[in-house]
């Protein structure tokens, strides 16, 4: 039987997934700083860059898996005339 740390770990992994994948959901465009390859954030970009939301990026190698399947490249100093606060 899983202990109880690692049922809340399952259970708090979880609802981090939902709570990203709703606040993707009702953002008019997301930024992604960085995901790592093959990881839950990269498999939520996955789902959201096909259904037309706009994702963007920083535009460095590090972040080649996101760029690839449709991320859009952003420059640091442009992040402010995308995402205004």
């Amino acid at each position: 039987m899983p202990s109880r740390r690692d049922r809340c770990a399952c259970s708090t992994t979880k609802l981090a997934e939902e709570r990203n994948r709703f606040v993707a959901e009702q953002a008019a465009a997301v930024f992604i700083a960085h995901a790592s390859p093959g990881g839950k954030i990269e498999a939520l970009a996955r789902e959201i860059i096909p259904a037309g939301k706009p994702v963007y990026t920083f535009d460095l190698p590090e972040n080649s898996n996101l760029l690839e399947i449709g991320a859009r490249p952003l420059a640091i100093e442009d992040v402010g005339s995308i995402f205004p606060r």
